[in-house]
C-alpha cells in the first residue's frame, strides 16, 4: 500500500523547491524537513541537524497531526472507475473503490533568514499565492486513480518568531506559515467481474392475449444457423467487427438442454459441448464445431458487442 501522507509531503515540498527556493537567487537555501522530536532533517541526506547551528536562509517543513473532514465526506460507499483488462486472469473487469476518505493535513512552514529584505520576498510570495485564501496541487495516489488535486490553505495569520538576540550564535528573522492542506487517501481498487453480455427485451400484449408479442436483444442477435440434427460445424463471418474480446456469446440448445458458449478473449471458444473453433476479432471471421449437433429448428445465435476503440 503506498504512504499516501508522504505523497502530500513531496507536493509541499516539491512546491517550496520549485517556487521559494528561487526567489533568492545566488543564495545556497537549506531545506530541511522536520520531526517529531522537534529536530532538523535534511531532506537529501536525512541527516539530523541542531537548531543552534541551522544555516541560514533555509525553510524547514513539518507535518502535524491529519484530521477526519466529515464535512467533505461522501456517503457513498462504493464508486465506480472504469473497465480494464485484468492481470490476474485476463478477463475483462470492472474496477471499483471505496469512495475516498476526506482529510486534513496541517503543515507548519519555517522560514529562516537573517536578512530582512530575504523574508520579505518569501512573505510577499506566500500573500500572492494563497489570494484569496487557498491554491491547488497535485497527487498521483496511483495509476488507478491518476492525478488528483487538492487545496492547499493559509491557515492562519503568519507568525514572527524570530531570535534576534539569541544568547549565542547570529541573529535569526523567523516566521511561521501554518498551511492545512484539504486532501484525500485514496483507496485500494477491486476488481468486479464483467456479468452482463447480453439483454434480451420481451413485450407482451398484455391487452388482449398476454402472449409474447416481440423480443429484442442489446447487443442485436445474429443467427448463424438453424440446426438439422446433424451439422455440428457452423462458421462464417460476422456482421459488425471489430469485435470487442469477451463479449461474445453464442447460444443453442444440444439434446433440450440449453448450451452457453462463450469466448475466452484469445480468439476461443469455451463451453462444455465445445470441441473446436475460432474467432478473428478484426475480421469477424468465425467457426465453431460442437460435440453434438443441435437439435432440429433451433438457432445457433451469437450477441457482441462491437470494439468501438478499433
Amino acid at each position: 500500500m503506498i504512504d499516501q501522507l508522504l505523497l502530500y509531503d513531496q507536493a509541499i515540498l516539491t512546491w517550496v523547491q520549485n517556487y521559494m527556493i528561487p526567489l533568492l537567487p545566488g543564495r545556497n537555501v537549506q531545506l530541511s524537513v522536520a520531526t517529531a522530536r522537534k529536530a532538523f532533517a535534511e531532506v537529501s541526506t536525512g541527516q539530523l541537524l541542531n537548531e543552534r547551528t541551522l544555516i541560514v536562509p533555509r525553510i524547514s517543513l513539518q507535518r502535524l497531526d491529519p484530521v477526519n473532514d466529515p464535512a467533505r465526506f461522501n456517503s457513498n460507499p462504493i464508486r465506480r472507475l472504469g473497465w480494464a483488462y485484468s492481470t490476474a486472469n485476463d478477463q475483462r473487469q470492472l474496477i471499483k473503490g471505496k469512495f475516498p476518505t476526506p482529510v486534513n493535513i496541517p503543515y507548519q512552514l519555517d522560514l529562516w533568514t537573517r536578512f530582512t529584505k530575504e523574508m520579505n520576498l518569501w512573505e510577499r510570495f506566500i500573500f500572492d499565492t494563497f489570494s484569496p485564501q487557498y491554491t491547488y496541487m497535485r497527487i498521483r495516489p496511483n495509476d488507478v486513480w491518476g492525478w488528483k488535486l487538492f487545496i492547499v490553505f493559509l491557515d492562519g495569520p503568519v507568525r514572527n518568531n524570530s531570535d534576534l538576540e539569541p544568547g549565542e550564535g547570529e541573529r535569526k528573522i523567523r516566521k511561521t506559515v501554518p498551511l492545512r492542506v484539504e486532501g484525500w487517501f485514496f483507496p485500494d481498487t477491486f476488481d468486479v467481474p464483467y456479468v452482463v453480455k447480453r439483454l434480451e427485451i420481451d413485450i407482451y400484449d398484455y391487452e388482449q392475449t398476454s402472449l409474447l408479442y416481440d423480443r429484442t436483444f442489446l447487443p442485436p442477435l445474429e443467427v448463424l444457423g438453424i440446426g438439422n440434427g446433424v451439422q455440428v460445424t457452423f462458421s462464417g463471418t460476422l456482421l459488425r467487427p471489430p469485435v470487442l474480446k469477451h463479449t461474445p456469446i453464442i447460444q443453442t440448445v444440444i439434446a433440450g438442454t440449453a448450451e452457453i458458449v462463450a469466448d475466452n478473449g484469445s480468439g476461443s471458444w469455451v463451453g462444455t459441448r465445445v470441441l473446436s473453433g475460432s474467432l478473428t476479432y478484426t475480421s469477424g471471421a468465425y467457426s465453431i464445431t460442437f460435440s453434438a449437433p443441435p437439435d432440429a429448428g433451433e438457432q445457433v445465435s451469437i450477441t457482441y458487442f462491437t470494439d468501438l476503440s478499433a
